[in-house]
């Protein structure tokens, strides 16, 4: 179980914002039957927020549910939307890095290499190393010649495998998943040398309280930042933070820092109640509602989006979900796959299409442009509603 002392700053007594006493342990696993999904593995959710830092975490939180092997399947790349959020990553990390050459680049939680590829593309023969850590890497994915991945989780115990250290650090999405971060971002400033660029991607606690948003609250997620509160913890580490930015839409953050010797400050801005507990109740009676009316009017209703949000908002719906028919993905890798505990099918759109499937709601608003014009473009005359 996680420590209700805060895991950046160690104060105490922090606000309870979300518990729920059973959750899918990881929402991008993939389940090739109902049943399987129906009986995945499961834990407590116990999201709290220290109120002198702004840090978030699941206090429930047990390292050894959770293992990353590979059925975990979370790659975005697939959306245009999404394609132009790693343009605008990959921008910022080539205004930062420079201009030297032989680099020892590394990327810890790098998935399936998707983003190593950027990289190369990037920096190129400016490249001496590329590497990548995952655990969740599957051994025949296609990563950039000469790079490779270390099927493993990055910690003290498995840094040497970096060999030389680091000239430039990526993490995107992955210290969200991290139960220490502390010792995570301490082993990361381990292995770099003094004035190596990092670059963290992590979804923002911001996001989820300002809009009520209960279905991005997740398991795996044990560590969540604000802003201020992610830039402690790097100055804390050994970071000199030069900034953090909203980025897709505000739901993540990017960071961008290097390692120095930085005298970390506390926040400047006081941690507002948000109210979060008794807006979530209303945020999710509007969606039970609303999916509940379109089943009695004869709907088929799909959600768009087969992975975390949708994972997650099926299960808040609780007997309002049966009037959800399927998860709609783009994502060929998810298709034919059910989404765990609800055990919802996950199929393409010209399924969802030749399935007579009438209106889906848009887990995620960021997409909803892109998946509107591209039922324009399939004359599918499909109605769309932007959770949100």
């Amino acid at each position: 179980m996680q420590s209700l002392s805060c895991l950046i700053c160690s104060a105490p007594d922090p606000l309870i914002l979300d518990e729920r006493s059973r959750v899918p342990i990881a929402q991008n696993l993939m389940y090739r039957s109902a049943t399987a999904a129906q009986n995945c593995p499961t834990g407590a959710l116990k999201i709290v927020r220290c109120m002198s830092c702004g840090f978030a975490w699941n206090a429930a939180f047990d390292l050894a549910l959770l293992t990353y092997d590979e059925d975990y399947e979370n790659n975005q790349s697939f959306s245009p939307a999404f394609e132009r959020h790693l343009e605008q990553v990959a921008t910022v990390i080539k205004d930062r890095v420079g201009h030297a050459s032989d680099l020892n680049v590394v990327e810890i939680g790098c998935g399936q290499g998707y983003f190593l590829h950027r990289l190369q593309d990037l920096l190129g023969d400016r490249i001496g190393q590329l590497i990548g850590f995952d655990p969740a890497y599957r051994s025949d994915s296609v990563i950039p010649s000469g790079a490779r991945v270390e099927q493993a989780y990055f910690n003290l115990e498995s840094s040497h495998r970096v060999g030389a250290n680091a000239d430039v650090l990526v993490t995107r999405h992955t210290i969200e998943h991290i139960d220490d971060p502390m010792a995570f971002l301490r082993s990361i400033r381990a292995v770099a040398k003094e004035g190596c660029p990092i670059f963290v991607e992590t979804p923002t606690i911001q996001w989820i309280l300002d809009g009520a948003v209960a279905h991005d609250l997740y398991y795996e997620h044990c560590s969540i930042f604000d802003a201020e509160c992610l830039r402690l913890a790097l100055e804390t580490a050994g970071f000199v933070v030069q900034d953090v930015q909203h980025v897709l839409d505000g739901q993540y953050l990017l960071a961008t820092a290097y390692a120095g010797n930085p005298t970390p400050q506390h926040r400047a801005t006081p941690v507002q109640n948000s109210g979060y507990p008794e807006r979530r109740a209303e945020y999710v009676a509007h969606w039970a509602d609303r999916i509940e009316k379109d089943g009695k009017d004869g709907e088929r209703v799909a959600l768009w989006g087969g992975a975390s949000k949708g994972v997650t908002l099926a299960l808040l719906l609780g007997e309002h979900a049966k009037a959800i028919d399927a998860a709609i993905d783009i994502n060929p890798a998810r298709s034919e796959s059910f989404m765990a505990m609800s055990g919802i099918p996950v199929i393409l759109p010209d399924k969802a299409r030749q399935s007579g499937i009438t209106k889906a709601y848009v887990m995620n608003p960021a997409y909803f442009a892109e998946i509107q014009d591209s039922c324009t473009d399939a004359e599918w005359p499909l109605k769309l509603v932007p959770v949100k």
